[in-house]
């Protein structure tokens, strides 16, 4: 009398299986799938990375070559402007590849649980030259603050901070 109500539940069971073989197995299709596109897109940035170097470096040489030249006013400017924009170009095609990098796993964050003062000291030891060259004046005041970060990545990005309010204040200024 039993064997009905067996059949029926094994029934239902080998259902759930079915249903549960086929989940799992478009998950993992979904995954290798995903896998694959962050390869290709690590791959486009990088070949991207890559072909772009050779004509940035020509363009900051060339800029550089000029800005030695007897220019008037004006060319010096249009000069300048072109530094400028190409040395923004340099910075965000290296921050695009870093950001491919992490998000493709090639560059793993780790984070410790560490004072941000030794790292703030080497991001603004670092920029000091540079602020010195225009008589900038870097004030910090030094307190204990714990946090977990990665070193070596959150410098890079303090350091990049500086530099750019470093590279747009004026002469004689605070940062």
């Amino acid at each position: 009398t039993l064997f009905p109500y067996t059949t029926l539940f094994r029934s239902r069971d080998s259902r759930l299986e079915t249903k549960w073989y086929r989940y799992l197995t478009s998950s993992k299709l979904a995954y290798q799938k995903t896998k694959e596109e962050q390869k290709r897109i690590q791959e486009m940035v990088s070949d991207v990375s890559h072909q772009t170097k050779t004509p940035l470096s020509s363009i900051l040489l060339y800029t550089e070559l000029l800005c030695e030249q007897n220019l008037d006013d004006t060319s010096r400017k249009l000069v300048e402007e072109i530094r400028l924009q190409s040395e923004k170009l340099e910075f965000l095609i290296q921050s695009l590849v870093k950001i491919s990098r992490l998000e493709s796993g090639t560059i793993q964050l780790v984070q410790i649980q560490k004072d941000l003062g030794d790292m703030l000291d080497a991001s603004i030891g670092q920029i000091r030259p540079k602020a010195a060259g225009k008589s900038i004046s870097i004030i910090y005041e030094k307190e204990e603050c714990i946090a977990y970060y990665d070193s070596k990545w959150t410098q890079e990005a303090v350091f990049n901070l500086l530099d750019n309010a470093v590279k747009y204040s004026g002469e004689g200024t605070e940062i």
